[in-house]
């Protein structure tokens, strides 16, 4: 990190580069060195793409991006030490439509019962049959792999998808390889880590807003490691 005086203040230049003994260590080997261990390949329901997942020589995850036609469209890789060892669990929603779905699935009942009126009654029923869908297709469950310092989401694994016991495998396998390539907390790889959001963020695989939550936390344990 650079930092300078400025009327007694002192300024943060920006961090995007570490020294070369961090850099080498954190970057995908070349063809020659290359060993695929293991892969994966998630299907996400009701998209038009799929994620190509490999890990590297049992340190490095490869993510490819893929439309219908098996055309890469993002791909990036990197040192799995940047991720913490543990998924964190994300499930959403919208659970005021569910409660709407039942609400006028159980009036349509009424209606039929006690009005006898048919046509009312199938519609209501309709309507209750399109909000169960709108929920349906609204429901998300996923895992989430943050940086370990600065928790930005660097990989997002959908539970929506062809077969969940094959992407539980997958998320068993890269726990265990984050937990055998964990990185050392020092400046150096604070440095590298801070390079690696900025180039995920800029091959579009966190936002901005990630990418600059990310930043500050890392220059914060930064500056703790040199105090």
């Amino acid at each position: 990190m650079g930092c300078r005086w400025v009327a007694g203040v002192m300024v943060e230049d920006i961090v995007l580069e570490s020294p070369d003994v961090a850099t080498s260590a954190l970057v995908p080997p070349a063809d020659a060195g290359r060993r695929v261990d293991y892969e994966y390949t998630l299907h996400p329901r009701f998209t038009s793409y799929h994620f190509e997942f490999r890990i590297v020589n049992d340190c490095f995850i490869e993510v490819e991006k893929r439309d219908k036609q098996n055309k890469v469209l993002a791909q990036t890789a990197f040192h799995v030490g940047l991720l913490e060892s543990q998924p964190k669990k994300s499930r959403s929603t919208a659970w005021m439509t569910f409660f709407g779905a039942l609400l006028t699935g159980v009036a349509a009942g009424v209606i039929a019962y006690v009005l006898k009126d048919w046509v009312l009654a199938v519609s209501t029923g309709l309507f209750s049959l399109s909000l169960f869908v709108v929920h349906y297709f609204s429901y998300r469950e996923q895992s989430i792999f943050l940086s370990r310092s600065g928790k930005a989401p660097l990989l997002t694994l959908s539970h929506r998808c062809g077969c969940k016991k094959s992407l539980k495998q997958f998320i068993a396998r890269l726990e265990k390889c984050i937990e055998r390539n964990t990185l050392p907390a020092s400046s150096h790889y604070f440095a590298e880590e801070t390079r690696w959001h900025r180039m995920l963020k800029e091959q579009g695989w966190i936002s901005n807003e990630d990418y600059e939550k990310a930043r500050t936390r890392i220059m914060k344990q930064f500056n703790r490691k040199l105090s």
